[in-house]
């Protein structure tokens, strides 16, 4: 089967490491050139790409993508633009023949 996993953090990484050990394509979006050649040594398909960034023109076909994307508050960017229009953006820029999606959120504790 084809993956494609969007935020390969904590999760998202273990859950990549199950795909490949079951013998499935696995692609990886990360922000990070750095983090691709990671990936790329793991078994995975690295794609480079920030969902708040509109320069994709269309991500890569999968059976079951997994939105996992966390919060980074180093980057500046609004937490809507990444929760809200992140996913949207991925939406509009995934294959009209794509299979599942599995989303995944958590919360944040901040000191009052």
């Amino acid at each position: 089967m084809r993956r494609l996993i969007l935020g390969c953090g904590y999760l998202g990484r273990r859950v990549a490491n199950r795909w490949l050990d079951a013998g499935d394509d696995v692609w990886a979006v990360t922000r990070s050139a750095e983090r691709a050649e990671s990936l790329r040594q793991a078994g995975m398909r690295p794609v480079v790409w920030d969902v708040t960034d509109e320069s994709v023109e269309e991500l890569p076909h999968a059976d079951t993508v997994l939105f996992a994307v966390g919060y980074d508050r180093s980057a500046n960017h609004p937490i809507h633009s990444v929760y809200v229009d992140g996913l949207a953006r991925t939406l509009d820029r995934l294959p009209a023949n794509t299979g599942r999606l599995i989303y995944i959120s958590s919360t944040g504790v901040n000191s009052q």
